[in-house]
């Protein structure tokens, strides 16, 4: 999915009910705090129109807490984007073949 901020998102995944990952590909000029406040605002309003009981527990409007982390992933060498769905596939990213 790619988002107007010139990033993409590659894959997300909710681990056990309380925080998501996200693999994103951006390049350097995007401040990894804008693409959060991107990804969080788009994905509240989405969950809010979506679930509309969400709204009852979250009165504030605030979805989200305040904080996140953030690891990069910087490699030397040009992967094939076969050897990158395989890397993302083994670290449980992107759902396995059959």
């Amino acid at each position: 999915m790619l988002f107007r901020g010139g990033f993409e998102v590659f894959t997300v995944r909710v681990h056990d009910g309380d925080h998501v990952h996200v693999f994103v590909s951006a390049p350097p000029r995007i401040g990894i705090p804008a693409m959060v406040r991107v990804l969080k605002c788009n994905s509240a309003k989405v969950l809010f129109l979506e679930f509309s009981q969400l709204k009852l527990r979250f009165w504030g409007g605030h979805l989200w807490s305040e904080g996140y982390a953030a690891v990069l992933l910087v490699r030397l060498l040009v992967l094939k984007s076969k050897t990158i769905s395989i890397e993302l596939e083994s670290n449980g990213y992107l759902p396995r073949k059959r």
